[in-house]
């Protein structure tokens, strides 16, 4: 028994033992674990310490919303942004600051219920004192205190904003006035690449935007010219020597068709962004060189008018006169060719050609064939006295009706073509063609130079005509067509130089008329002036030539015949010969009528060696 409970006493103070050790043990850990939660507790304690710390101290403002979007924290950033405290804060409902949304049926429209929403928006803010401000709002959602909420990260932005509102409006501007210009502007870097183009460069060379920026500028020259643009800028680039930086310059643009123009280009060199730029101005002065064109040649063709007016008094012929205005037209006008034709009938005669082969050899090919085929060559608005210009006064249908020049011009290969009429009197007497290389020649300014030309040429064949006619007169009778006295004089003396050299004789007779006033009485001077033609008719066909009759004076005419025969019977010959022919009956007016006369002769050289002394002799 005292075994037993010896034993028993034994295993209760060892079991004992090892329950006083899992105590102890037991309350180490419990003091172990109870020191973690201690120092938990402070490291949490510390962390919301300095999450508060961050959360107040943080520079945006930051506010906590609920499901319902009632403030649960701000921070005192947000409470200084908006001018409330913390309590007015709390109490408060966002809508209330959101000048967009100051409802708040119309901010929960604007951010909705759900909690799932997040991002950045940008809004208008209302502080106490009513000023208000941009806010950036960045939206997130979390959780707190096992709740989900909203966690709002509020940045004022207004300075921001008007720095951007300020930019924005400095590259409308920009914009604006870049577009607004009429002259193409191009903006490329150092590798040629175009950054920037304005409106009217894009419609110049026939692209949009998209197609441009980003290619090299190159693209917008003729293939032959692209390396050496290239070239150019690298070597400024290489050696700062500027061949064509700040230097206007004249080039050729390639549009997008293919198509060449003329350009002025004015390159000038910039910074933006800390890089190198140029900036190149474009001008299309296509209209500039049609102007400068259009001026070369009204100069010129006023050239050609001076020169033909300055013809005038030196022509002594129309077919000079048609020459050498043909020939000022090639030579001075430009034009390729020129030619003018004089109506006969309801024909035309070629009356000169000028012109540059292989035009001219093509032409006068086609106006040969044309003529003697019988076509009219010349159209039918020149014959009702209006000018042609490229087949205007046609349908583009009938070509039938245009001018000659015109059909021609097309087989030589013309670019303009134009026929005016030669008038006089209001009459078409023919016509003046041209043929010019350039589309487009014939304005109205050429034309008015080119009608005075005509005019001047028309005016040119009236006082040739008129000089010619002085010219007969001075030397012929006007009702007879005998030559006169001075002239008689002359061809008698070139006659007697004849017999001079030959050994021959010469018989000069002269003629009176007798009693011609009575005559005149009695068939008056019409009936007068009728019989003096046929007399000097017959007289010049018996003396075997006008050259060898004259009419003297009013009713005394002269002839001198040559006499082959040393032995011949002077009287007799002149008897047979002119007298007794010339004493022959005249109709007039269907009644015979004869005349009476009295002759003197005189013998060369038995009377005289000079005209005037047979002449005096015969007189005698």
């Amino acid at each position: 028994f005292v075994a037993i409970v010896l034993s028993m006493t034994v295993v209760t103070a060892s079991f004992d033992a090892r329950m006083a050790r899992q105590a102890a043990r037991n309350l180490l850990s419990m003091e172990r674990a109870n020191r973690a939660l201690q120092e938990n507790a402070l490291a949490v304690a510390a962390e919301a310490k300095r999450r508060r710390i961050v959360f107040e101290q943080a520079v945006d403002g930051i506010v906590l919303l609920d499901q319902q979007r009632n403030v649960i924290e701000a921070n005192s950033s947000f409470c200084a942004m908006l001018g409330h405290d913390q309590i007015t804060i709390k109490t408060a409902h966002p809508w209330d600051w959101d000048v967009l949304h100051p409802t708040r049926d119309s901010f929960m429209e604007r951010w909705s219920t759900s909690l799932q929403e997040s991002g950045t928006i940008v809004t208008r803010m209302r502080r106490l004192d009513g000023s208000e401000f941009v806010a950036e709002i960045t939206r997130s959602l979390v959780h707190w205190d096992e709740s989900p909420v909203l966690l709002c990260i509020v940045r004022d932005i207004t300075e921001r904003e008007r720095a951007r509102q300020v930019i924005a409006d400095s590259e409308t501007r920009y914009a604006t006035v870049l577009n607004t210009l009429a002259d193409g502007v191009i903006i490329i870097d150092t590798a040629g690449t175009i950054v920037d183009i304005n409106q009217s460069a894009l419609k110049m060379f026939g692209y949009n935007a998209v197609q441009l920026v980003g290619s090299n500028v190159s693209r917008l020259m003729p293939e032959s010219q692209r390396d050496r643009h290239n070239h150019y800028i690298q070597s400024y680039l290489d050696t700062g020597v500027a061949r064509v930086i700040g230097i206007g310059r004249e080039l050729v643009g390639c549009r997008r068709d293919g198509s060449l123009f003329p350009m002025d280009l004015a390159i000038s060199e910039m910074t933006l962004g800390g890089r190198r730029k140029f900036a190149g101005v474009v001008r299309d002065i296509t209209e500039r060189h049609a102007q400068q064109e259009k001026v070369l040649r009204l100069s010129r063709m006023r050239a050609v008018s001076g020169a033909v007016s300055a013809l005038m008094p030196r022509i002594t012929s129309a077919d000079d006169l048609m020459h050498d205005v043909s020939r000022i037209l090639v030579d001075q006008g430009g034009c390729l060719l020129a030619w003018f034709g004089l109506c006969d009938g309801d024909r035309l005669r070629v009356a000169s050609i000028h012109g540059s082969d292989p035009a001219r050899q093509i032409f006068e090919s086609g106006l040969s064939s044309t003529l003697s085929a019988g076509d009219v060559a010349i159209s039918p608005a020149v014959l009702d006295g209006h000018i042609s210009v490229g087949g205007s006064a046609a349908s583009d249908n009938d070509t039938e009706a245009e001018g000659i020049t015109i059909r021609l011009g097309r087989q030589v290969g013309a670019g303009s073509a134009i026929e005016i009429p030669l008038k006089r009197d209001l009459k078409v007497i023919g016509c003046l063609g041209l043929l010019a290389k350039e589309p487009e020649l014939f304005d109205d300014e050429q034309i008015a130079l080119l009608r005075d030309v005509a005019g001047d040429v028309a005016h040119g064949f009236e006082f040739i005509e008129k000089a010619e006619q002085l010219t007969y007169l001075a030397s012929y009778d006007s009702l007879t067509r005998l030559a006169n006295r001075e002239l008689f004089l002359q061809s008698a003396s070139t006659a007697i130089g004849r017999a001079r050299m030959d050994g021959s004789r010469l018989a000069l007779v002269l003629l009176d008329l007798e009693n011609f006033k009575g005559v005149n009485d009695s068939i008056g001077h019409s009936g007068g002036d009728a019989l003096l033609k046929q007399f000097a008719s017959r007289l010049a066909e018996l003396a075997n030539g006008p050259g060898q009759a004259a009419r003297i004076g009013g009713d005394r005419f002269g002839a001198w015949v040559p006499v082959a025969d040393a032995g011949s019977d002077i009287a007799r010959l002149t008897q047979d010969q002119l007298l007794r022919p010339l004493s022959a009956p005249f109709d007039i007016q269907g009644e015979p009528f004869q005349l009476r006369h009295r002759a003197g002769i005189a013998l060369f050289p038995n009377d005289g060696d000079q005209a005037e002394q047979l002449f005096r002799s015969a007189e005698a």
